[in-house]
């Protein structure tokens, strides 16, 4: 199995005659030789999955295996890395008739019909963001041809009815972005689907097309509304950048949800209430939340674990929604306390419950 690294456990409650179980996936790839102490665990795959586990299937040695970190005896050994794969387009449409789509949700708020089903159009990420494992990774893209292939295979062949493009930026890719609405619009696919966004990605041309090819929803993270952290944090886009993006989408009728972070080593009450302050400004449609977490392969988690703040590395608790390293000048308490405040003040105003009302 391929699967990530947190549903091992899961996995490994049934007793699998020669079985070969494999993790990937973020912690996996950052902490290699603490998943290989699990003796439920065979291997780990590093980078893309698809190619390593057909070696894996077809039987190659395992030293012969790019991407492969295993356990010899009490040694882990570590391949070189696999070459980075440019052309997704290699890889066949995944099978989907092995897919119960009964038991796939968007996020809730995300979807207007049913059922969905996540979609990548590129793997990667030109952002230099501290807290994601993504950053400054090579962008890469499936074709427009196979990705319209695949949202019709989807479509007409499993009645899908909604989208969500899970890449990191779906705006990154421009020329391809383009060429996939124009598609959409002239074909006439009917599928609802929303997306990732950068606010500096985002123009008018985008909103448009984007409203035309069947968007209803763009997810835009925020971060903060300090300047001076969203420069920390390697994601110096100013106020103005947002607040322009906003007025586009909902000039076309698409609705915003913006993300935000609180929880920053230089967090103080006041840099906490601006981003609660900015998403009121903003009238955005949708308030997501989420306390900083260092997580395994960050940059983030590089400083803070050599500068000794991290509180535990116990991941099952790396959620969002606990603070796990030591901040300058706010309590942990006083963290959860505000995060507790800000959603009741965004989703208490009669403003917002009206809204609330109208999309039900």
């Amino acid at each position: 199995h391929y699967v990530p690294a947190n549903f091992i456990a899961q996995i490994c409650k049934e007793e699998v005659p020669a079985a070969v179980v494999i993790a990937g996936g973020v912690h996996a790839e950052a902490h290699p030789e603490q998943m290989l102490q699990n003796p439920a665990i065979d291997a780990v795959g590093r980078g893309d999955g698809e190619m390593l586990m057909t070696d894996v299937a077809r039987g190659a040695p395992w030293e012969r295996i790019d991407g492969l970190s295993y356990r010899r005896g009490n040694a882990v050994h570590h391949n070189a890395p696999r070459p980075v794969e440019m052309e997704l387009d290699r890889y066949p449409l995944p099978a989907y008739h092995l897919v119960d789509f009964d038991d796939y949700f968007p996020p809730v708020s995300s979807y207007r019909a049913l059922p969905a089903m996540n979609v990548l159009m590129t793997r990667g990420c030109p952002g230099q963001c501290t807290f994601c494992n993504s950053a400054n990774t090579v962008l890469r893209s499936r074709s427009v041809e196979r990705l319209m292939e695949l949202i019709k295979t989807l479509r007409y062949d499993y009645g899908v009815k909604q989208i969500y493009f899970y890449d990191d930026t779906f705006t990154a890719n421009r020329r391809a972005v383009k060429a996939f609405c124009e598609r959409m619009i002239a074909e006439r696919i009917d599928v609802h689907w929303i997306c990732y966004v950068r606010g500096d990605m985002f123009t008018e041309d985008t909103a448009r097309l984007f409203s035309e090819a069947g968007c209803h929803q763009v997810l835009i993270g925020i971060e903060s509304g300090s300047r001076t952290l969203m420069e920390a944090i390697g994601k110096p886009i100013k106020h103005e950048v947002y607040r322009r993006a906003v007025a586009l989408a909902h000039r076309y009728h698409i609705e915003v949800r913006g993300s935000f972070i609180i929880g920053h080593v230089d967090e103080t009450e006041a840099t906490m209430r601006a981003p609660l302050q900015f998403a009121i400004d903003l009238d955005l449609d949708l308030f997501q939340l989420a306390i900083m977490t260092p997580y395994p392969g960050t940059m983030m988690y590089q400083r803070f674990k050599a500068e000794g703040r991290l509180l535990h590395e116990d991941y099952s608790r790396y959620g969002q929604n606990e603070v796990v390293f030591r901040l300058n000048h706010l309590s942990a308490e006083q963290v959860l306390r505000f995060e507790r405040h800000a959603f009741r003040t965004f989703y208490f105003r009669p403003r917002a419950i009206l809204r609330q009302l109208r999309r039900l």
